[in-house]
């Protein structure tokens, strides 16, 4: 029996963002994980790379904050 119910379709959570397929980005980015993810972004061989909610796309509420990326875009490169 497979360990999540996800697996029986063929995917299989991961830690690491090395053995990523797509890397899904969802909720506010801030200034210190922006670091983050454009680091391993770099090492990784992500097919495609995902935004999802406005939080992601725009800073959402917390848009005006000093430690929030207004936009994933400006980070990432963008494919859907």
């Amino acid at each position: 029996m497979p360990r999540y119910d996800v697996e029986r379709f063929g995917a299989a959570p991961r830690a690491s963002p090395r053995q990523s397929d797509v890397l899904i980005v969802a909720g506010t980015l801030t200034n210190k994980m922006a670091l983050l993810c454009a680091r391993s972004t770099t090492r990784c061989r992500s097919r495609a790379t995902s935004f999802h909610g406005s939080c992601a796309n725009g800073g959402g509420y917390c848009h005006y904050s000093y430690s929030v990326v207004r936009g994933c875009d400006r980070v990432l490169p963008v494919d859907v």
